[in-house]
């Protein structure tokens, strides 16, 4: 017989190409984009464990130490974030035991602060005013069936909202995790399967404050099918 003829790579015959390399390829690709996922929520997750498990430093040097470096990361950061992503920002590290505070940020905030003190005025009533939360990253969309707000988006839905809910300007948009202990209000309150033991996440429409208080700490608002329809009102 006719001896087959080596194509391509060394060692590849070309008698051996036939038959699959590309549906390989394609699976190979999945693969890799399954397991990235899977590395960065565990890194995810590591990270949460992480600062979940911090403690205070009672040796005082120490203290100094990491305060130093952490001060100075931090800074760095910040920096890199601005240069890199054309952001604004105003830090401010207070330390108590030194007796001394730290800051960098935009001038005009900066300016702003040690003068009159920065006010919610003092930024556009566009932009979503919000507390960050280093657990945020374990969560991301809405849990209230049919809600399409997620971490992401919050700027844009909050701007939809205030135009079509009235929902109040002067308050943020954001997610806020159900409390263990009213978990299973919550669940009822969004109509959501009790099996379910995903983390329940509410964002802001769906309190009656904007935010859990302790007059009204359940979603109410703006939940179920039809709630938000036309003459639908934030209240």
């Amino acid at each position: 017989g006719k001896q087959v003829r080596p194509r391509g790579a060394k060692g590849v015959w070309e008698g051996e190409t036939s038959g699959g390399l590309e549906n390989d390829s394609d699976e190979d690709f999945f693969d890799t984009v399954k397991n990235k996922n899977k590395k960065e929520k565990e890194a995810r997750a590591e990270s949460a464990k992480r600062m979940a498990e911090v403690e205070f430093l009672n040796n005082p040097v120490e203290r100094a130490k990491k305060f130093k470096s952490g001060k100075e990361g931090i800074i760095s950061k910040i920096s890199e974030l601005e240069s890199v992503c054309g952001v604004s920002s105003l830090t401010i590290i207070v330390n108590t035991e030194k007796d001394m505070v730290v800051y960098k940020g935009d001038p005009a905030l900066t300016t702003a602060l040690f003068t009159r003190g920065v006010k919610r005025g003092d930024i556009p009533v566009s932009y979503n005013v919000r507390m960050f939360d280093c657990d945020e990253v374990e969560y991301n969309v809405c849990s209230v069936p049919a809600c399409v707000v997620s971490r992401n988006t919050l700027g844009k839905w909050r701007q939809a909202a205030m135009e079509q809910f009235l929902f109040p300007p002067s308050l943020p948009l954001s997610l806020h995790v159900c409390p263990d202990k009213d978990r299973d209000r919550w669940m009822a309150e969004c109509d959501l399967d009790p099996n379910n033991k995903a983390r329940v996440v509410v964002c802001s429409l769906h309190f009656r404050d904007g935010f859990p208080t302790k007059e009204n700490p359940f979603p109410t608002e703006l939940l179920g099918e039809g709630s938000g329809g036309e003459g639908a009102v934030f209240r």
